[in-house]
């Protein structure tokens, strides 16, 4: 899941100085820095969490602060269950309206697995971005009324818009582009035509299978993509769409997978975070990286499969979600002094 901006607004209220918890990291190669410490860890499941229950598998989600709504994914299983998106209110978290990602049956007139993974808004426009990534498409709806206004589903493999295994789903208005990660390759979609271009990451074979782009941001002009199982963020150009830096991710243990799976960039400390999900609890935590350099600084250890990032630039805190334990970590940037 996505951390939202609601929950990441109510966090932000906390005092997180008081709460500074244990390195528990593993030994760490003399190669690497030391591992810093985080400051606070929330139990989504303690009362200070809402959960609202009603759609099967809700995986990422987004926030309209124009309208000030959720949206989320769900994700879809076999007998009727399709994949879809839904309009949250923000206040009350009350479910207002559903509606079904364009989807494909199977040859005996099932669901499938069908995965929506993806989703953001685009408040310029009132639309909202989704990708539905087992079935290969990416689909584009009203925020107001939930109709469809355009998909990629149904074109053929061979077919130049064709986008393999979509994931993460990112609105640049700078660049006029909608970038899409996935397998083989990130994709820029014009916001006018809908063309899509393709650039093929670095080491990603045309045969290959595993290698997937994670998620994404922008900033500026630049492009931040950490791709899983490579172990690499890309930064690519927005307009030329060229690859502009490969930074190698690094983490507690040089012998396992990091898994980069987002990323933030905070300009007052000059740095750049990538969460990484590592492999059975090994290589899980946040990474950090000059931002001028890409040169690697530090790891911080958390959780079993740390996830997804938000970054609060103005107190210098980074938020991060554990997709294994459902624990959401609070870390300070600014190691030397207790965040106000």
């Amino acid at each position: 899941m996505n951390l939202t901006p609601s929950l990441v607004k109510a966090l932000k209220g906390l005092a997180v100085g008081s709460f500074a918890a244990p390195n528990t990291a593993h030994q760490i190669s003399a190669s690497y820095p030391s591992t810093a410490a985080l400051s606070r860890v929330v139990d989504t499941s303690a009362s200070i969490a809402q959960i609202t229950q009603g759609l099967p598998g809700q995986y990422q989600v987004a926030y309209s602060k124009e309208i000030n709504k959720i949206w989320m994914v769900g994700v879809g299983a076999r007998d009727d269950l399709a994949s879809t998106i839904a309009r949250v209110n923000a206040d009350t978290l009350q479910i207002e309206e559903v509606a079904v990602v364009p989807f494909e049956l199977d040859k005996n007139g099932e669901f499938g697995y069908i995965s929506a993974y993806g989703i953001t808004v685009d408040d310029v426009i009132g639309t909202v971005w989704v990708t539905n990534t087992t079935d290969n498409s990416l689909s584009v709806f009203d925020q107001n009324t939930m109709e469809l206004i355009w998909t990629n589903h149904g074109i053929a493999e061979s077919d130049p818009n064709w986008i393999e295994h979509p994931r993460s789903v990112l609105v640049d208005h700078n660049s006029g582009k909608v970038f899409v990660t996935g397998r083989y390759y990130v994709s820029a979609i014009d916001m006018k035509t809908y063309e899509v271009t393709k650039l093929q990451l670095e080491g990603a074979p045309n045969g290959g299978t595993r290698y997937v782009g994670m998620n994404m941001t922008v900033d500026g002009d630049k492009l931040y993509v950490p791709e899983r199982t490579g172990g690499k963020v890309f930064v690519i150009n927005t307009h030329t769409f060229k690859t502009e830096q490969v930074i190698r991710t690094r983490a507690e243990d040089s012998t396992v997978e990091v898994r980069p799976s987002d990323v933030t960039i905070d300009h007052s400390e000059n740095e750049i975070y990538v969460s990484s999900q590592g492999v059975d609890g090994v290589n899980s935590g946040i990474s950090v990286y000059d931002l001028s350099t890409g040169e690697f600084k530090k790891f911080v250890k958390f959780g079993t499969q740390a996830l997804s990032m938000e970054n609060d630039e103005a107190r210098d805190l980074v938020y991060v979600t554990d997709f294994g334990t459902g624990k959401i970590a609070i870390f300070d940037a600014k190691t030397d002094r207790t965040p106000s």
